[in-house]
């Protein structure tokens, strides 16, 4: 059996989106995901997979407020911090010794809706804001309040968002704006769990869609 593709990601979340989009695709057979818990902690990992020879990783990390290139120089610096070989960058991969590392910046900058909201801060939760957005059965699903269509949760994110900004709480990022999603459809469990279940029960053909958009390639 071939080797594991090694996945890292941030956290439990990415974690919980990766795993069952990975498993709707039938190919998480392919990929061994790890949590290396927080941002700053990529270096180390990654400097540790480089020293055992792994000869091809991905790193899916959040865009935030940044460009996808600058992403990249993000995580290339990380592993410099720990490693004294040469790195270079080739497109989204990095090449250090025999390792190749394919950077997965995770967002959707230009997607409408999110402009609409007024967003700037994207990360993974991007992508289940688009499926809440695309998918109504979803929410149908999921939704323990009486917002039971993308139509009505919209407009009721529009009224809490604004809402909560006269109050300075600004909302700026999917992060906080799946967070109101979740408050909204009264899902009482983690975020993880929420992810899980929205990927979980998205339509096959908008979770190929999203699959085309990162890139992934095993």
């Amino acid at each position: 059996m071939p080797e594991r593709i090694i996945f890292l990601v941030e956290g439990d979340t990415d974690d919980a989106f990766f795993n069952e989009l990975f498993r709707k695709l039938e190919i998480k057979e392919s990929f061994e995901i790890k949590s290396v818990g927080g941002k700053p902690n990529f270096g180390k990992h990654i400097s540790t997979l480089i020293a055992i020879e792994r000869r091809k990783l991905f790193v899916a990390t959040d865009i935030d407020k940044r460009e996808p290139k600058d992403v990249i120089n993000s995580i290339k610096n990380s592993i410099k911090r720990t490693t004294r070989a040469n790195i270079k960058i080739e497109g989204n991969k990095i090449v250090c010794k025999k390792s190749k590392i394919y950077v997965i910046p995770l967002g959707l900058k230009n997607y409408s809706m999110l402009k609409k909201f007024g967003i700037e801060k994207h990360s993974l939760e991007d992508y289940v804001l688009k499926i809440l957005f695309e998918d109504d059965d979803i929410i149908k699903k999921l939704s323990k309040s009486k917002i039971k269509n993308k139509n009505d949760l919209i407009n009721c994110l529009k009224i809490a968002k604004s809402s909560l900004e006269k109050n300075c709480r600004k909302i700026d990022s999917s992060k906080s704006l799946l967070d109101l999603v979740m408050v909204i459809m009264d899902f009482r469990a983690s975020p993880a769990t929420f992810i899980r279940e929205c990927v979980k029960n998205c339509k096959i053909d908008l979770i190929k869609e999203i699959f085309k958009s990162l890139k992934i390639k095993g």
